[in-house]
């Protein structure tokens, strides 16, 4: 088990449909907060999220088909709305 993300360490879960259940994540067993931005398949930003330790449901509120999971400090740096290029 891991106990923090690094600054610039993330994980991206992708999903072949957009959806709210679908990209929906749980924080079971993950120690640390961690920031959760859920993404559309226009690449805009639906929702973002401090997720804590032990929570069981998080979701967007508008469907998304990807999740990026890294550190807290990136909230600072992304908005709703902002649009993601993934290279």
């Amino acid at each position: 088990f891991r106990r923090n993300l690094k600054p610039g360490e993330a994980l991206i879960l992708v999903h072949q449909k957009e959806g709210v259940r679908s990209t929906s994540i749980h924080m079971f067993f993950v120690f640390f907060p961690i920031a959760a931005v859920w993404i559309n398949r226009h690449g805009v930003v639906t929702s973002t999220h401090l997720a804590k330790p032990w929570r069981p449901y998080y979701a967007s509120p508008a469907p998304a088909c990807y999740v990026l999971e890294t550190s807290p400090q990136f909230l600072d740096q992304i908005s709703i709305g902002d649009e993601v290029d993934f290279v």
